[in-house]
């Protein structure tokens, strides 16, 4: 029977193998300003929607895939939103992208709350002119956030956007 790495091996061996490896590939085009703020402003309302467990307008902005759609309902992630107690006083920051097409990409999103910060992976597709969510990986401890953010390509400087509190 194969033994897993424990937790810090694993992020040890992405800090020292895996990143310098990401380093050393070709660059990657990141999006300009312009098209990284429409994103951020794009994703606010819909994660300020998750955030709210207000999965039908979420789903009206941003329809979710089925696995995507589980995530966001476990008892995990309702846990992490109970620490948005203020959403109108929170910025959502995108940090990083994975672009993996015209059409298809990964975006890296941050908040700070008065219980510390939430990091946000969204994969995403666009079919037409709907985009979709296919996958969304939601995490709270730091260790978490700092190996997601090893999984895109960080932009020059964070894009941000409010989120808000919308009635139901």
């Amino acid at each position: 029977m194969k033994k897993s790495l424990p937790a810090a091996a694993a992020l040890l061996f992405v800090l020292a193998v895996a990143a310098p490896l990401r380093a050393a590939s070709p660059a990657v085009a990141l999006p300009d300003t312009a098209t990284a703020q429409k994103m951020v402003d794009d994703f606010a309302p819909w994660i300020s929607a998750i955030i709210q467990q207000r999965f039908g307008a979420a789903n009206r902005l941003f329809p979710l895939e089925r696995p995507a759609q589980a995530e966001v309902e476990s008892s995990a992630n309702v846990q992490i939103f109970s620490r948005f107690t203020r959403l109108d006083d929170t910025t959502l920051s995108l940090v990083g992208v994975h672009i993996l097409g015209d059409h298809i990409g990964t975006a890296l999103f941050t908040a700070a709350t008065e219980h510390g910060p939430v990091a946000f992976k969204i994969s995403y597709y666009r079919y037409g002119t709907d985009t979709h969510v296919g996958k969304i990986e939601i995490v709270e401890h730091w260790s978490d956030i700092e190996a997601l953010s090893l999984t895109v390509d960080a932009l020059p400087a964070p894009v941000t956007a409010l989120l808000q509190s919308r009635p139901n």
